[in-house]
């Protein structure tokens, strides 16, 4: 019997979240099947350990002050994690403006955005490619 998996999933409000690839091995757990549009979002206190994971519908501005509201509700919430799920092609122009707009709500509640990842057709991407935003994560990602 193995005694671990080909990719262990960090223990909530035990193990650190310390790499992209760990981020979406614990987002996979609420991806909705079959996939559809929508966002999970991942909460992680200061030490970057899980503390709560849920889903909601694709991001706009009244999905933001959702994500603030349910995640007011978790005790030493520091930073979010945002996946989103599209159908079309993950890449798209306005994402720009969407990641400025989600960093000024997400930091005007006291909360930090660690990252933002794209789950589309084709593959991920991370917006914050398209700015000169740095990588967020510990051990790196490979994030376009």
């Amino acid at each position: 019997m193995f005694s671990a998996s080909i990719l262990d999933v960090p223990r909530p409000l035990i193990d650190p979240i310390t790499s992209l690839v760990e981020a979406l091995s614990i987002a996979a757990l609420a991806l909705p099947r079959p996939l559809r549009n929508g966002t999970v979002v991942l909460c992680l206190d200061n030490e970057h350990r899980g503390l709560h994971l849920f889903r909601t519908s694709a991001v706009s501005r009244p999905v933001l002050h959702h994500v603030v509201r349910e995640c007011c509700h978790v005790p030493s919430l520091h930073s979010v994690v945002l996946f989103s799920i599209r159908w079309s092609p993950p890449m798209c122009p306005l994402d720009v403006q969407v990641l400025a707009n989600i960093t000024t709500t997400l930091t005007a509640a006291g909360l930090h955005l660690h990252d933002w990842v794209v789950i589309g057709a084709g593959g991920i991407y991370c917006p914050r490619s398209l700015t000169n935003r740095a990588d967020p994560w510990r051990y790196g990602s490979v994030c376009l």
